[in-house]
Parts: C-alpha cells; structure tokens; sequence
C-alpha cells in the first residue's frame, strides 16, 4: 500500500533487502504475478501492468516496460511462462505474449511504455441457464446410451432410442443480455482460460479454449459469494480457488474440474482470500486473508486424489455415497471456526542482514517516471 515493490532474499541471517522499486505513480500494487523469469505488478486505479525480468545473480528485477489499459479497469490476472491475461471492467479479456519483451536488448529500449505489444482481445459467449440445461441433458442421454447394454435385439434398441427421445425435450435456449466481469482467472494448459466472475458469469467456473468463442461450464460454484484468487499448485494437479467469503477449494485436475473439497479459512465477512498457494508435493496449503489470518493446513493428498475418482465414478452411473462427505454441496459445505492466535508463539527475527552492495532503491521518479512515458504515449498516439 506505499506504492513500492520491495525485493526480499531468504539467507541464513534472515530476510536481505535485494531492492525496491515504483512501478506505479501514486497508486498502491494490487497484484502480483511471477512466473518463470517474469514478475508482473497490477495496479487498479491506474489500469497498469508493469512487467520485470527477475536475474538470479546477483539478485535483482530489470524493469521491462509497462502496459496500459485505456478506458477500463483490470479486474483480474493470470501469468503463465510468457503469457499474461487480463480480465477488464467490461467483461472483456486480453492476452499478451511477453516472450519478445523478455529477449529484448534493454541497453537499446528508450521507452518503458510496451504500446505495441501484439495483444488478443477476447469476448467470451457466455450461455443462459437454459442452454446449459440442454448441455447436461445431452451429455447424459449420450452417456445413458453408451452404457446401453448390446447383445439385445435391433428392435429394442431402436424403441429404447425413441422412448429416451421422447422424453428429451429441450428448452429454448434464449439469450440473456446481462453485464458481468471476471472476478478470477487463470490459464491452464495447453491453450485454455478458466474464468469466475459477478453477473454473466457467476455461478460457474467457465473454461475457454482458443478456437471457440462459447465458454463452457465445468463446475457450480457457490452461489453467495465470488472467486477472488484462482491459481495451479506447483504440480498442476489441484486448482486453488479462493472467494471473497474466506473459503478456500481445492479442484482436482483429474476429475476434469468437477469435483472439490473445501477449506475454511478466513472470516465470511471481513475475510476475503487475498493469497493462496501450495507445496510442491501438495500436502501443505497455505492461505492468507484479508482478516489478518495466516493459516498452514496438511492436506492427505492420496485420499483426496482418490476420492475425487471415486465420486467421478459414482456420478456416472448416478449413484450417491458416503465420498459425497468429503466434496460437500453448495448448500452444505463444511464449516468451522479457527482457533485463537497467540503472539507469544512467535520466535525472535533474526537481526536486519546487510543490503548487498550494487544494489539500486529506486522510490523517486528520477529512474524512470510512468507518468513521463504516458504522457508521450499519449502525445505520439494524438500525433498519428
């Protein structure tokens, strides 16, 4: 909330400051991204995200350049290796590729605007309730049918076909004009988006992959309250999706995204999820809330793996079982209250270790002003 970007490095003496920077002029960083060799600060009131090269040694981050959005406001953001997508105020999405940007020559860039940085623009085709409806029907007479038994007669089969035709009827499927953006993004491999968001596309987690202009619906979410952090565990196995009720779900991959155990971990009122992230193994979740809580929680990452292909199994041959316990319902999660802090259980930190020499502290806008490169930006486009 001061406006700076402070580096830290974890040695043996404690945390070591590496250096701080001012992305962004007068307004506080919302978000940060990292991935791979690329670190990403957002900022909301100024629609602006400003990229870094982060160098191993000595340890420091390269300013790259910054990217402006005009005329609307970054609501979420997702980093994957080279890849950076913004969700905006307007429902829309844009995609950059940075990949360029990182193997640039910055002795030879003079601006630290990144203008014209090729960039997709995507207006995902969210359905109604109805088409959906439809999806899930269609989905399970086709599923109804491949479970058909085959050594019985033609006949049969064909007056099984026109009973279970019969009784399909659809709904008509009309379209909804309903404003909405995302809340929550994420991109997942090779080439799809997951999205969550208020209005048009609340009460699902959508996936868009490239090639398809319609958003398909993967799991419900809860119905009250709103994804405010999506991001993959170091494995890609789970899908942490954090909400603005202080509570946390766990998606497996393996499931195609339609199973989830939830996690309580910050006030439902004052306790939206403001970081989530897990161990490389997956056995240890930690979340941080905008309540103030820091919870560590152990998770059997067997058992819920397990689980999840059981419930799987279940819901495709329509069954119910004691599994549903562990990926509770919308409307009966599990709850529970956390226990008590006590400062006493903090251990001493260790003495402030020396700031390695060579090291620059940028906080004054004479190492480079955002405000300079916007307003030559603006001047050059006005010029065009």
């Amino acid at each position: 909330s001061d406006e700076l970007l402070h580096q830290l490095s974890l040695t043996s003496k404690g945390f070591t400051l590496c250096g701080s920077w001012k992305p962004h002029s007068n307004t506080p960083v919302d978000i940060i991204l990292k991935s791979d060799h690329v670190l990403i600060t957002l900022s909301k009131a100024d629609s602006t995200a400003f990229c870094f090269r982060i160098v191993e040694s000595p340890a420091t981050l390269l300013p790259l350049g910054f990217i402006q959005v005009e005329d609307n406001t970054i609501t979420s953001a997702a980093l994957e290796g080279p890849k950076l997508l913004l969700a905006l105020s307007d429902g829309s999405l844009r995609e950059y590729d940075l990949s360029t940007t990182m193997s640039a020559d910055l002795a030879a860039v003079e601006s630290y605007s990144l203008s014209t940085l090729l960039c997709r623009q995507l207006v995902p085709v969210i359905p109604s309730p109805a088409r959906i409806r439809n999806m899930k029907r269609r989905e399970a007479k086709v599923r109804a049918q491949s479970e058909e038994p085959r050594d019985g007669e033609e006949e049969e089969e064909g007056e099984r076909e026109g009973d279970s035709d019969d009784g399909f009827i659809e709904e008509p499927e009309v379209e909804m004009a309903k404003e909405g953006y995302v809340t929550a993004c994420c991109l997942s491999r090779p080439s799809g988006r997951l999205l969550a968001g208020v209005g048009r596309y609340e009460g699902y987690l959508w996936e868009l992959v490239d090639g398809e202009e319609e958003a398909m619906p993967r799991l419900d979410l809860m119905p009250d309250a709103h994804p405010v952090q999506m991001v993959w565990s170091p494995s890609g196995r789970l899908l942490i999706v954090g909400y603005n009720n202080g509570r946390v779900w766990l998606v497996p991959k393996d499931s195609s995204l339609t199973t989830y155990i939830e996690v309580a971990c910050g006030d439902a009122m004052r306790g939206p999820i403001a970081a989530a992230r897990l161990s490389a193994d997956d056995r240890c979740l930690v979340v941080a809330s905008r309540d103030g809580s820091f919870s560590i929680h152990t998770l059997q990452r067997d058992k819920i793996f397990e689980a999840s292909r059981l419930l799987v199994a279940q819901r495709r041959e329509g069954k119910s079982g004691i599994v549903d316990d562990m990926f509770p319902t919308t409307d009966c999660s599990l709850r529970c209250d956390l226990p008590p802090v006590d400062n006493s259980c903090w251990e001493v930190l260790a003495d402030k270790a020396e700031v390695p020499g060579g090291m620059k502290t940028i906080t004054t806008r004479c190492h480079y002003s955002l405000e300079k490169e916007k307003l030559k930006a603006e001047e050059e486009k006005a010029h065009a």
